[in-house]
């Protein structure tokens, strides 16, 4: 669905939420190899790429119980006299049950990477005591080797 176009059934409705599902699963999908690799510009984009995501979901979703309640019925009313609604809403729940084990996955993952981070760096302190970890990933142990060699992450 392009961003200026705006579904008007609720079959539509539902169609623009399952894509909305499907694109935010890619975002996952790079996200969690961003958060594997340690690449931190893609990490960063993944999280752009998900907050826009989520948003456009949440606009569809406000639409879509919008349209119900001026419809003065449910959902599960509506897809009970229409298969094709009752398809694309048992469709709807499957992507976005698949999507949150996904996201749960990620979470996972980022807090294993960053305490593997934070692992690495206070074994570093212990080791070397005046070492640093400086804002540009740069690792300074205060004792320079010859040649002036530092550790960059």
């Amino acid at each position: 669905m392009n961003s200026s176009e705006r579904p008007s059934t609720l079959r539509e409705i539902l169609d623009a939420e399952r894509e909305c599902c499907r694109a935010l699963a890619e975002v996952v999908e790079r996200e969690r190899v961003a958060a594997s690799t340690h690449d931190l510009a893609s990490l960063l984009a993944s999280n752009k790429a998900r907050e826009a995501t989520q948003a456009q979901w949440r606009r569809i979703a406000d639409l879509r119980r919008s349209s119900l309640r001026t419809a003065g019925r449910t959902l599960e009313e509506l897809a009970g006299e229409d298969g094709r609604l009752a398809e694309a809403r048992d469709d709807l729940v499957r992507m976005s049950t698949q999507l949150q084990r996904d996201q749960r996955v990620n979470a996972g993952l980022v807090r294993a990477v960053l305490q593997s981070v934070t692992g690495l760096i206070d074994s570093c302190e212990r080791e070397l005591p005046t070492s640093r970890y400086g804002q540009d990933a740069t690792l300074s142990s205060g004792v320079r080797p010859s040649g002036g060699l530092a550790f960059s992450a």
